[in-house]
């Protein structure tokens, strides 16, 4: 099963005490560009820090990239749903988390 997490401010906190004793598997659907653009370094940063913490705390994370596409960024779900981590980290850019997460969680795994 498919856990998602939304994130509405730059702070979440994972549930880790539901996950196996391997390391788990986080995607994260970034809505930003994988390195520095004219909308800013915010996002960018984001996925670095998170990359660091995964490092730090024994996660296996996966980012993809929306490009500022929030159209793109709806596709991302069957990608979620094909790679089957035990989390996926999803921004609300404007407004599509509720479908990704309607979308991925529909799914049986």
């Amino acid at each position: 099963m498919i856990r998602v997490l939304v994130i509405f401010t730059l702070f979440c906190f994972f549930p880790f005490t539901s996950v196996k004793a391997n390391e788990p598997n986080v995607m994260f659907l970034n809505p930003g560009h994988p390195a520095d653009n004219p909308t800013g370094h915010f996002w960018p940063n984001v996925n670095y820090f998170m990359q660091e913490a995964a490092r730090d705390l024994n996660i296996n994370l996966r980012t993809i990239y929306a490009n500022r596409n929030h159209i793109l960024m709806k596709s991302f779900a069957d990608e979620v749903i094909k790679a089957k981590p035990d989390f996926a980290v999803i921004v609300n850019e404007k407004g599509v988390a509720i479908q990704l997460v309607k979308k991925i969680t529909a799914k049986k795994n």
